[in-house]
């Protein structure tokens, strides 16, 4: 069985799924030790999980911002950045 070299979370906006998700970190790191494990957050949520020993990096995701992708060059551009961040 291969192993992951990386790991994302999708958690990215209730408060509650977030707090209830972050001892899977913990079991995350233990199963993959050598695994980048990366969180996909709301901003307004990122302190909870920033810091956290088993996280390799919370990347903001702010689902509104990004909706208007194909219409606006602003969140066009926010959402092009979240792309190359995932890749």
């Amino acid at each position: 069985m291969n192993t992951p070299q990386r790991i994302l979370i999708i958690k990215p906006s209730s408060l509650g799924d977030v707090a209830t998700t972050l001892p899977l970190l913990c079991d995350l790191r233990r199963a993959y030790p050598a695994a980048a494990i990366d969180w996909l957050v709301h901003p307004a949520l990122r302190a909870l999980v920033e810091g956290h020993d088993a996280l390799h990096a919370a990347i903001d995701f702010d689902r509104r911002r990004l909706a208007a992708w194909w219409y606006n060059p602003a969140a066009f551009r926010l959402f092009r950045e979240l792309i190359h961040t995932l890749r």
